[in-house]
């Protein structure tokens, strides 16, 4: 989730999102950022996941980096074709899914 619009938009909406991701057997998740707003703690992936029910916070993995993250899902995937990824922000996201896709 490398996002500005996630930053800000998850410090005003982290209980809402929190819900809807509650929804999900595992959660991985890239650090959100402010590109042209006043860095907020509370847009952070970390307040985010303090949100998640108990089950959820306590396996999410945050990665500083895409290829880590990738890595990261491919090796934890269970070969199933019921995967599914989610990406969620602004700028460059279909680069990002498409990098994933390949």
């Amino acid at each position: 989730m490398p996002s500005t619009a996630v930053h800000c938009s998850s410090s005003i909406l982290a209980k809402e999102f929190a819900e809807e991701l509650s929804h999900a057997d595992d959660l991985y998740f890239l650090q959100t950022y402010s590109a042209f707003e006043k860095y907020n703690p509370n847009g952070s992936v970390e307040s985010l996941i303090g949100y998640l029910p108990p089950r959820l916070r306590n396996r999410a993995s945050v990665y500083e980096d895409f290829r880590t993250l990738c890595e990261a899902l491919n090796s934890n995937s269970k070969g199933s074709f019921n995967d599914q990824v989610l990406f969620v922000g602004a700028g460059d996201l279909e680069q990002w899914a498409h990098a994933f896709a390949s």
